[in-house]
């Protein structure tokens, strides 16, 4: 398990549901992030459960939507927008 990869995963995560207005199916995230960066299923669920743990996403059908603060999503879309 490679401590970095996960925190590369999380951010990238947190980025991506936070900026879709829909919220994320939780395999696209694998599939789009995860596989390219050479991270596998343990760290992506890991990268995954650390962002339901700290209250950032839900998870519901393996569906992702935002629930962190509405300051901190228009913080991460900044991001995004560069």
């Amino acid at each position: 398990m490679d401590a970095a990869l996960i925190k590369d995963l999380t951010n990238a995560y947190a980025l991506a549901v936070a900026g879709a207005d829909l919220g994320q199916p939780n395999g696209h995230l694998y599939a789009m992030i995860a596989l390219p960066l050479g991270a596998g299923l343990e760290e992506h669920n890991i990268a995954i459960k650390v962002l339901k743990d700290t209250g950032l996403v839900e998870e519901e059908s393996f569906f992702l939507t935002w629930s962190g603060t509405d300051e901190m999503r228009d913080r991460l879309r900044a991001v995004m927008e560069g």
